[in-house]
């Protein structure tokens, strides 16, 4: 899948679906965490983070199902359950799988509680490590980088830890400024990365800048307004980041399909 995704100007290989998936994705390996963190602490809560957590997971594998071309194929859906280094995909598949079944005996609260936990963290790290691996590791795509490896578990955990400054979970706020913060000077480091690589990294820098660079710069911006809002306007400190973290999130998956040299 590596190879197909690497293929000289194949341009566009993903779709609306996939970009659900990458939301969803996101949503599902963050509720991961914050259910691992609550099982973790004893959090009175911790049952229905599991709840959540499991629909979620449900929704983005049926998404991740939908979405690919091949989805009839057994030797294709075979691939999910499998380990084939050259198909990160795998690696998100599992991190799902594991923690789908851990946040199941979480939410019954039976069995080895360390366990289940373990299976949380690990399965929470898989499901937000993947989506940036499952880019960076395509070479002839330029403006898929090494950065979001850090780029997109970080946004990935703003909209779940925004969702919960919505629903009014007073841990939220606090990490919600700090990874939102972060999120936004990676998203700078990326752009900045491109500017000043190679000259493969500067073509695709204006490419994106001429394409999206607009709406690029707005998602970032909104990354910025959870420390200024939320004490003032808290709805829309949770909302922003939210939307900004979809949006930078979907713009580079879908700008980035772009391949200019066909090596």
């Amino acid at each position: 899948m590596t190879e197909f995704y690497g293929l000289p100007f194949s341009v566009h290989f993903w779709h609306w679906p996939t970009l659900i998936h990458f939301a969803l994705v996101a949503l599902a390996g963050g509720m991961v965490l914050v259910t691992a963190i609550a099982s973790i602490k004893g959090h009175p809560k911790t049952r229905t983070y599991a709840l959540i957590t499991m629909v979620l997971i449900v929704l983005d594998l049926i998404t991740l199902w939908v979405e690919s071309p091949s989805r009839f194929r057994f030797t294709h859906v075979w691939l999910f359950l499998t380990i084939t280094p050259t198909a990160p995909i795998w690696l998100g598949a599992w991190g799902l799988i594991i923690s789908l079944g851990s946040s199941f005996f979480v939410w019954l609260d039976k069995g080895p509680k360390m366990l289940w936990n373990a299976g949380l963290v690990v399965g929470a790290a898989l499901a937000l490590t993947y989506p940036g691996l499952a880019l960076a590791v395509n070479v002839n795509r330029p403006l898929w980088t090494p950065v979001l490896l850090v780029l997109f578990p970080l946004t990935g955990m703003v909209t779940v830890l925004g969702l919960a400054h919505l629903f009014k979970q007073a841990w939220a706020a606090r990490w919600l400024v700090t990874v939102s913060i972060a999120s936004a000077v990676m998203g700078i480091v990326y752009l900045f990365a491109l500017a000043t690589g190679s000259a493969e990294a500067r073509q695709a820098f204006e490419y994106l800048w001429s394409h999206d660079g607009l709406w690029l710069s707005v998602g970032i911006a909104a990354l910025l307004v959870a420390p200024v809002l939320i004490r003032r306007l808290p709805l829309l400190a949770g909302l922003v980041p939210i939307l900004g973290a979809t949006l930078v999130r979907s713009l580079i998956v879908e700008a980035g399909q772009a391949q200019f040299f066909g090596f």
